[in-house]
């Protein structure tokens, strides 16, 4: 994938919008079948319960379908992606992250 560049004057002109839904999930699910996966994407959307602020809810903003082969694929595009900027950033952790290691530490793994 071709790392993000500025633009010239000249391609700024040139420039044309991607016409499609720009989307933002901090959380997903992953449904497979044998032969296709649905991916679940979601954010978490706060509310108030008697006038006070909630923790909110997960709301759905999107749900993908694609082909065995295609997720197969997009996990490769993925873990090089995550690759390389934790290579220029240092290391992602995130809660799951965080269990699925303590998790493997108990199992000796």
């Amino acid at each position: 994938m071709p790392e993000t560049e500025e633009l010239s004057n000249d391609q700024i002109a040139k420039f044309q919008r991607i016409d499609a839904p720009y989307i933002y999930a901090s959380s997903f699910h992953i449904l497979p079948t044998s032969v296709d996966a649905t991916i679940i994407f979601q954010r978490l959307h706060p509310g108030t319960v008697d006038n006070k602020l909630g923790a909110g809810v997960l709301e759905t903003t999107a749900i993908v379908c694609v082909s065995l082969g295609a997720l197969k694929d997009l996990h490769i595009l993925l873990a090089d992606q995550i690759a390389r900027i934790e290579a220029d950033r240092g290391e992602i952790v995130t809660d799951y992250v965080r269990r699925m290691k303590e998790e493997a530490s108990k199992a000796g793994k």
